[in-house]
């Protein structure tokens, strides 16, 4: 008699289906986080490294296994600098580019800008993760602090989103001359009065561009005296480098601006940041100041 041992093994159990990818859309930025970059991942913040690049043109996230790059470019193409206090600094005409590796191949990345959420657009990651994308800002966003927000997808199939804080400044506007009609010899031409100009230094203390109390008080008394019809705002700053000078120098003027256009709204405003450059006006402020010249007519 021959005896045979069969041995039966049990067929593998199959394996469990993927985790099916997250829906991309507008994530409500944190409160409590306003004006601070942070990455969250499928819901939950995640401790990353955020900063500016080593040239200060742009943030930069870096996490385990992926990274992202933002910078802003102007009309003309060359990199905007970041604000003082480390923020891309938005305006009309311009274009934010984003890119980065690590990400989940051939899906998409979405890329907004907050406060209410605009979609500022879509792009699609390569065949190995990477992606990289020009995005204009639209019309008809408000001065002031704003954040851009990225959200992807990682190969495992987990929401990743980064929010990066902004502030917006409106480009100023190009004055056209006016076109006066031709005067007949004899009409006689109308008498305009004599233009005066009155010249204000607001100064700042060192590396800060917010004003004091007392400062804005003394602004409003110097501004209602004058019936303005011109304002021009020149920030500039104290030592430093070039990039934090001229970003610091710019952030001056927008503060001052933003209350001299609620004391004289019919006036016309301008604004530029001359960096470190000198102006005899703030010698005795070691260059921390802002000028401003109001035409009266």
């Amino acid at each position: 008699i021959q005896i045979f041992t069969l041995t039966v093994t049990a067929a593998p159990a199959p394996a469990p289906a993927p985790a099916p990818a997250p829906k991309l859309t507008a994530i409500t930025p944190i409160a409590s986080k306003q004006g601070k970059a942070y990455v969250m991942v499928n819901g939950v913040e995640t401790d990353v490294k955020i900063g500016a690049k080593t040239n200060s043109e742009g943030i930069e996230v870096i996490a385990n296994g992926w990274s992202l790059a933002l910078t802003s470019l102007n009309s003309d193409g060359k990199i905007a600098p970041l604000s003082a206090t480390q923020s891309l600094l938005l305006s009309d005409n311009q274009q934010v580019k984003v890119s980065g590796p690590g990400f989940k191949p051939n899906s998409e990345i979405h890329v907004y800008l907050f406060s209410t959420p605009k979609l500022l657009g879509t792009t699609t990651t390569d065949s190995k993760g990477y992606f990289a994308g020009n995005f204009p800002i639209p019309a008809g966003v408000d001065e002031g602090n704003h954040s851009i927000q990225i959200n992807g997808i990682s190969p495992d199939n987990y929401l990743r989103s980064a929010t990066i804080p902004a502030i917006f400044e409106k480009s100023k506007a190009i004055v056209k001359p006016e076109v006066k009609p031709e005067v007949k010899p004899e009409v006689k031409p109308e008498v305009k009065p004599v233009m005066k100009n009155v010249v204000l230094v607001v100064p700042f203390v060192s590396g800060k561009y917010s004003l004091t109390t007392s400062q804005k008080s003394a602004l409003a008394a110097s501004v209602k005296r004058v019936p303005a019809t011109q304002i021009q705002i020149i920030g500039f700053a104290e030592t430093m480098k070039v990039q934090s000078a001229i970003a610091l120098s710019l952030d001056r003027a927008i503060e001052v601006k933003k209350l001299i256009s609620k004391l004289a709204p019919s006036a016309t405003s301008t604004i530029r940041g001359s960096g470190t450059k000198k102006q005899p006006l703030c010698a005795k402020f070691k260059n921390k100041c802002a000028v401003v010249t109001i035409t009266q007519g």
